[in-house]
């Protein structure tokens, strides 16, 4: 589930617009993992409104986000300390921004972060288009979701699993684990760099789980 995306904003150049209704999703899963998750009381916002971390983000008790003018109420968004913000922190060296939106307003500000590709495919003798051109949506750099993984915690005596070979000759073997646990081995992969879905060679899909 989304948790929180980067938006243009006219002041600051990008900010992370989050809602009531995706703080409400992360509580939800916490719960229902029972994980804690300490989350902030969020500021009350109404529709075309908007509470900010800082008010460098705005001018004129105005916030413009994703080219919409949102009017700042005078409560403050709370900073949210968390591990992928503590990542991204790390990465720019600046302290990132936060504004909460209603979940009226946020539908829009998430087409508008949206980065749409058009693209075609090219027949390889003549150079030429072959299908297309048609249009690719992807999330921006520093999205932040959140999900879960629940594990029944049943260990199995063996189980035959396929992994790369250490012959040259061979692409991968079948290797039989004894006392295999499922949950310590999807515990061990569900870290660190991940390639979701099939876009590596257009450089899409990288994400890093924390």
């Amino acid at each position: 589930k989304l948790f929180a995306v980067p938006a243009r904003s006219l002041r600051g150049v990008w900010i992370y617009v989050t809602s009531p209704l995706l703080l409400g999703f992360a509580k939800l899963y916490s719960q229902a993992l029972g994980v804690p998750l300490s989350l902030p009381q969020l500021p009350t916002v109404g529709e075309g409104e908007v509470a900010l971390s800082s008010g460098r983000f705005a001018e004129n008790n105005v916030a413009v986000i994703n080219e919409m003018k949102f009017k700042v109420v005078g409560e403050q968004a709370p900073a949210l300390n968390l591990p992928p913000f503590d990542k991204v922190k790390q990465i720019t060296g600046s302290e990132p921004g936060f504004a909460v939106v209603s979940d009226q307003d946020l539908p829009r500000v998430v087409r508008r972060s949206l980065l749409v590709q058009y693209r075609v495919r090219l027949k390889k003798e003549t150079k030429t288009v072959e299908t297309g051109p048609w249009s690719e949506e992807y999330i921006p750099p520093f999205t932040v979701f959140i999900t879960g993984i629940h594990c029944n915690g049943r260990v199995r005596e063996a189980v035959r699993v396929r992994l790369p070979s250490k012959d040259d000759k061979k692409n991968e073997e079948v290797v039989e684990l004894k006392n295999f646990d499922p949950c310590a081995y999807v515990e061990s992969k569900a870290k660190g760099p991940l390639w979701i879905g099939g876009k590596e060679t257009v450089g899409k899909g990288l994400v890093e789980i924390l």
